[in-house]
């Protein structure tokens, strides 16, 4: 099992190949440099499962990361919706995926009433008339992996119906909101939210240490976060995507 100080190294070594934004800012080094190993820039579904993930993993759990938000997640913290209301944004998620998200313990935090499984699936062409069909059955013997199944609070177990699912519909708030429930009851993740990416520029080489590959994530408060690894999971207009282009 990898050490916390040899796990930091070794994201380390993996942000190097960060190309430089073309209008990158250096930072002078300071006592005073506040250092995360991991930032993650966007706290949609991609951003929230990697840091609950690295927040439930005993190889990952002594690392010091950071979550960068430009929405307030206060609304996300309360969200719920009547019975009958669903938001329209929705994503299907497979048994591996429903796997994966048990695996880190988030999945019995998803409101089980508002999850709904479906078992089979027809596509069909609408000049053609040429269509494909998904089933429970063919999906299973293919392999498809079964969730773990956890029982949550409220006794949800939910692989109850994965040997007959294909799949899992569920509102992307009801998937954020359970992860991001699951994320603060692990602990550990410093959540700047409500905060834009205003630039993200490398820190120096001091006699002390070389942090000239370091990305200085520069946020709309005034704040800068020095990150051994920088993230992007912040959508198509990505400001870390757009900083990393040589």
């Amino acid at each position: 099992m990898l050490s916390t100080s040899s796990t930091a190294r070794y994201l380390c070594r993996r942000c190097r190949p960060l190309a430089r934004p073309r209008s990158a800012r250096s930072y002078a080094s300071s006592a005073k440099h506040d250092i995360y190993d991991v930032v993650c820039v966007g706290g949609g579904p991609a951003g929230l499962s990697l840091l609950t993930a690295l927040r439930s993993n005993p190889v990952t759990a002594g690392l010091r990361v950071a979550l960068v938000e430009a929405q307030d997640l206060s609304k996300l913290r309360a969200w719920d919706l009547p019975p009958g209301q669903y938001s329209n944004r929705c994503s299907s998620l497979t048994p591996s995926s429903a796997n994966f998200l048990d695996s880190i313990g988030a999945w019995s935090h998803l409101r089980r009433e508002r999850v709904q499984p479906f078992h089979e699936m027809q596509v069909w062409d609408g000049v053609s008339g040429a269509r494909i069909e998904f089933d429970w059955g063919t999906t299973a013997a293919t392999g498809s992996p079964e969730v773990a199944g956890k029982n949550g609070a409220d006794g949800w177990n939910a692989s109850s119906s994965s040997s007959q699912t294909i799949a899992y519909m569920v509102e992307n708030l009801n998937l954020t909101s359970g992860l991001l429930r699951r994320m603060e009851e692990l602990g550990g993740v410093s959540v700047f939210d409500g905060a834009l990416v205003e630039n993200i520029g490398y820190g120096q080489k001091t006699p002390e240490m070389d942090m000239s590959q370091w990305p200085v994530i520069s946020l709309s408060s005034g704040r800068q976060l020095w990150a051994r690894l920088l993230v992007g999971a912040d959508g198509a207009n990505s400001p870390v995507r757009a900083g990393s282009k040589p």
